[in-house]
């Protein structure tokens, strides 16, 4: 991820990324699901906490799919799959 899209801004939400780290740290291979009403900055969360861990483990991938309804999650996951697949040859 570009450490451009960072939001310098964002403030506020340590107790928040701290679960979602201790949450990943319980399992690496594990999948965090963040819902709630629009517009209370979920994505804005996500996107930090994203740029923060692959600062400090470079390695690490991430993707993002819409989950708004069964047909974007199961399209994205698919293209994610599809993506990730083409990388790798």
């Amino acid at each position: 991820m570009d450490q451009a899209m960072r939001n310098r801004d964002f403030v506020g939400q340590a107790a928040l990324l701290q679960q979602l780290s201790e949450k990943l740290e319980q399992d690496a291979k594990s999948c965090v699901l963040v819902a709630g009403p629009s517009s209370i900055g979920k994505s804005y969360l996500i996107r930090e906490f994203a740029l923060s861990l692959q600062e400090a483990s470079p390695e690490t991938s991430f993707f993002w799919v819409d989950a708004s309804s069964a047909d974007t999650l199961s399209t994205g996951f698919i293209l994610r799959f599809m993506e990730a697949s083409e990388e790798l040859h």
